[in-house]
């Protein structure tokens, strides 16, 4: 237990290029996070849930819950009253805006993949793709206090993306570590 509280762990700080690859591995994990999370919103919205987690892509899950709005899926709320609309029969629209959602997605997700190593380009591609959705989110659902939360992810996630990026940078501009040189000091009996 003593152990537990011991300054021993203060004694070998992490050294800055750990510091700085946490910090953009930090950043691709926020992505992947989103990735997936966008994957289980299109998934609720296919079998008509009209709720979804906010740290996401927007434009998948928005044309996902278009094509099951369209073809009938969500709750009846939204096919009677003043603003309702008249389901399709065919739910043919519903699978290729699914389609096209999930090329989306599967790009986001190469994206993650083919961010392993440190990369500042990888990392602004990734912060392009997702500023993308966010202007279109804002084009599409206007500026709407209804959504203040999805603005403040959206913001977190550039936010992340940013601090990958300037991680990255730092890390190419660190000086090659050189090769420890094993240590003769011990000689066995």
């Amino acid at each position: 237990m003593a152990r537990l509280f011991s300054k021993t762990q203060s004694a070998n700080p992490p050294s800055e290029r750990d510091l700085l690859n946490n910090k953009y591995q930090s950043a691709r994990s926020v992505f992947l996070l989103v990735v997936a999370l966008t994957v289980v919103n299109m998934v609720m919205a296919v079998v008509g849930e009209d709720t979804y987690f906010l740290f996401s892509i927007f434009i998948p899950y928005f044309l996902t819950f278009l094509g099951a709005m369209l073809c009938g899926k969500m709750p009846e709320e939204y096919y009677v009253g003043e603003n309702a609309i008249e389901p399709y029969e065919s739910s043919g629209i519903m699978w290729v805006l699914v389609a096209i959602s999930a090329i989306i997605v599967i790009a986001a997700a190469v994206l993650w993949l083919i961010s392993k190593k440190p990369s500042t380009i990888k990392m602004i591609v990734m912060l392009a793709f997702f500023a993308l959705d966010t202007v279109l989110m804002l084009l599409i659902s206007g500026i709407d206090l209804t959504m203040i939360l999805d603005y403040v992810m959206h913001a977190y996630i550039i936010y992340a993306l940013i601090t990958g990026i300037s991680a990255a940078a730092k890390l190419k501009a660190l000086p090659q570590e050189s090769p420890v040189a094993p240590d003769d000091s011990f000689i066995a009996p």
